[in-house]
């Protein structure tokens, strides 16, 4: 592997370590006197920088972040696709063992919306090698018959499409900005930072209908703090009929899990709230590492 450092802007003292390993584009930024590493996948369209920037306050409760690119992002190789996504985070999760051990301090993670999909199934296939999860607006499943009224609804209120091929591929469109507002860029050809040309499109479109990652899997020892926003249209737009039908799914892979609702949506706009949500995952953290 090959490592450069450079510096935080404001926090001269914090080191970001980048490398490339297995193809897959990877940055830890270092605390002083560390407690533990979070490791943390990012969003589709995102990149380990983001997260990073995302995250940084946990530098300031003295706590690593490790993150990165999947798969045909950025300085990540390949096309990507949903399974790819979940090779990636298994190679990271052991690289984030490998230093959590190198540095004898503890592994913990952090993933929000899709990014804890590929966690929980790392964390699974790897048997459970982190001590806490912090989980935010985690999508961990999605029904297609829940989608597809939600899709069906949106084209009614909206009234303006036909059925002709080109009616429909704008709906759709219109209706994924409706879920993810300003993420997909027409101008860019992109979803976020991830280029259309370094996607699967059609492997993409049978793994969503295909896959399921998490069927059947759970982590039955590790603690988990999941908070979720009781105004977020995504989750319950992917699958989820009510918020006790979520956290039934949540309990379901995780236990030992406790909820946090907030008042907010799913990209918690409220710059005070974000700002105590990372101060309670830092305080769940520390109780994990004192035996939760």
């Amino acid at each position: 592997m090959n490592y450069r450092d450079c510096f935080m802007k404001r926090a001269s003292e914090r080191k970001i370590v980048s490398g490339i390993s297995a193809g897959v584009e990877w940055m830890m930024a270092r605390s002083r006197k560390s407690l533990g590493l979070v490791f943390s996948p990012p969003l589709i369209g995102g990149t380990a920088l983001w997260q990073i920037r995302l995250l940084r306050r946990l530098l300031g409760h003295r706590f690593d972040i490790f993150s990165y690119s999947y798969t045909g992002h950025c300085g990540s190789d390949g096309n990507f696709s949903l399974s790819a996504s979940l090779s990636d985070s298994l190679a990271m999760l052991d690289l984030a063992v490998e230093f959590s051990r190198r540095e004898n301090i503890a592994l913990l993670a952090i993933a929000s919306c899709y990014g804890a999909i590929p966690l929980l199934f790392a964390a699974h296939q790897r048997g459970e090698p982190i001590d806490g999860i912090v989980l935010v607006n985690a999508v961990t499943n999605w029904r297609i018959s829940t989608l597809w009224r939600s899709y069906l609804r949106f084209r009614e209120v909206e009234s303006k499409w036909g059925l002709a091929p080109r009616d429909i591929y704008r709906s759709v469109y219109d209706y994924l900005n409706h879920l993810f507002p300003g993420i997909i860029s027409t101008k860019q050809r992109s979803f976020g930072l991830l280029a259309y040309d370094r996607m699967k499109i059609g492997r993409m479109f049978h793994e969503f209908f295909r896959l399921s990652p998490l069927q059947a899997k759970s982590l039955p020892h590790t603690p988990v703090l999941c908070f979720y926003g009781r105004r977020d249209k995504v989750l319950l737009q992917m699958g989820s009929e009510n918020w006790r039908d979520y956290e039934k799914q949540i309990r379901y892979l995780c236990p030992l899990v406790q909820f946090r609702p907030l008042n907010a949506d799913h990209y918690l706009a409220d710059a005070k709230l974000r700002q105590t949500l990372m101060a309670d995952a830092a305080a769940f953290f520390v109780s994990a590492l004192n035996g939760y």
